[in-house]
């Protein structure tokens, strides 16, 4: 076949060095067409000193990438240095510095490998510039300023302005994301919130918005709860960190608000939509809070956790003083099996004591006890003892009022 006559030409003693160069080059890729790595590179190592330079600098680059695919990168990298050495034109030399530096990651070798994508961004065309760039950014991103990391990928991103001019096809688009986002999880994980948002979105620009915006969420609610644990350490301003925990929080709030609208699925759309109402509670926002919960139990979806959203829902009603709306909103949890049911039943109560309807608060107490004895609620349980001993002790029923008091006192001292 092919292989035999350019065989059969390679043995002829008088070709010329340029025409025995050519025969070698061409077995060399027939042989990597059939998948024959180590029989092409045999030939190919053979293309010597004497041939013209441009056949040796192409044997040069097909035994690089052939090792490069095989993923022999220390062989690889030990290719591409020699494909350097030899000086090609400025597209050749900075592709070669990338692979160089794609095979040194691959080893370990982070120093040379930051070394060859700083020569691949100097000398490359813009596409091998860009893909060194976020390569580099990558290594750069253990740096505790974070600040190169964020200018490499910043500069790599600058003139994607939507996902359809990423085109990069040495680092395609979700590699590219991946590879951002593996930076920003490390950054958020340190504690670097604020470079791991600053990133996140420059991230957004190569797709995945929904993703990204639900990313962007997670993170601030991940600072948010860093803050909140910092309240009352040394040398903070309590009442300033306690502030901006709860701006996080409802920021993050809205994001998944924003994310629910990016959605088509009514039941992921229910998810979005309450995570916004938990995180409106957690920063302590009850107007908000009970505007997510009301859009939530309109939605009609996720049954399982209206009984919860009802009672939320009149809490936080409760808080902005709409006693009327929030009692209803506890008559509604009552009508759901879950543990709810027992805190909207202990506000119903507190209600009635508060009304001087004693009977009705009494009622509903032992009620509620009898219930938790079955599927306990430490939280409900605990108020609806309390309550009744204080009732109990209002009607001058001593004996009812120790015994309850007597048992509040054991299960919770």
């Amino acid at each position: 076949g092919a292989l035999r006559a350019n065989e059969s030409l390679r043995a002829l003693a008088t070709l010329t060095d340029e025409r025995r160069a050519t025969a070698q080059i061409s077995a060399g890729e027939l042989n990597l067409k059939l998948g024959k790595g180590d029989e092409a590179r045999k030939v190919l190592d053979k293309v010597g000193a004497r041939a013209p330079r441009e056949l040796r600098l192409k044997s040069r680059l097909l035994v690089a990438k052939s090792f490069h695919d095989d993923g022999r990168w220390a062989d690889a990298a030990n290719a591409w240095h020699g494909v350097v050495q030899e000086k090609p034109d400025a597209a050749q030399l900075g592709l070669a510095w990338f692979r160089l530096g794609q095979a040194q990651s691959k080893l370990g070798h982070t120093t040379d490998a930051s070394r060859a994508w700083e020569e691949a961004i100097g000398s490359g065309s813009p596409e091998v510039a860009q893909a060194a760039s976020l390569h580099l950014a990558e290594i750069r991103a253990t740096d505790p300023a974070s600040d190169p990391a964020l200018i490499l990928a910043r500069a790599a991103l600058r003139e994607v302005t939507d996902p359809a001019k990423y085109t990069n096809t040495l680092l395609p688009a979700n590699q590219a994301r991946e590879l951002l986002e593996r930076i920003v999880t490390g950054w958020a994980n340190a504690g670097r919130f604020e470079h791991a948002l600053a990133l996140n979105d420059a991230v957004a620009v190569l797709g995945g918005q929904t993703v990204n915006k639900a990313r962007r969420a997670d993170l601030l609610e991940a600072e948010a709860r860093h803050l909140r644990d910092m309240v009352g350490k040394p040398d903070l301003p309590a009442e300033e960190t306690r502030n901006k925990a709860r701006e996080r929080f409802l920021e993050a709030a809205t994001c998944h608000a924003a994310v629910a609208d990016l959605l088509s699925d009514p039941d992921l759309q229910a998810d979005q939509i309450w995570q916004a109402a938990r995180l409106a509670n957690d920063a302590e926002k009850p107007k908000e809070t009970a505007s997510y919960y009301t859009h939530f139990i309109r939605m009609g979806r996720r049954q399982e956790r209206l009984g919860e959203a009802w009672y939320r829902l009149g809490e936080a009603l409760r808080e902005q003083d709409n006693k009327p709306a929030s009692l209803q909103a506890y008559r509604n949890s009552i009508n759901f099996i879950t543990p709810y049911a027992y805190r909207a039943r202990y506000r119903l109560a507190a209600d009635a004591m508060a009304r001087g309807d004693l009977d009705a608060a009494s009622d509903a107490l032992e009620q509620n006890i009898q219930l938790l004895r079955l599927e306990p609620d430490p939280e409900a349980q605990q108020m609806s003892l309390y309550a009744l001993g204080s009732l109990l002790h209002q009607r001058r029923n001593w004996s009812m009022c120790v015994r309850r008091l007597e048992e509040a006192l054991e299960r919770y001292p």
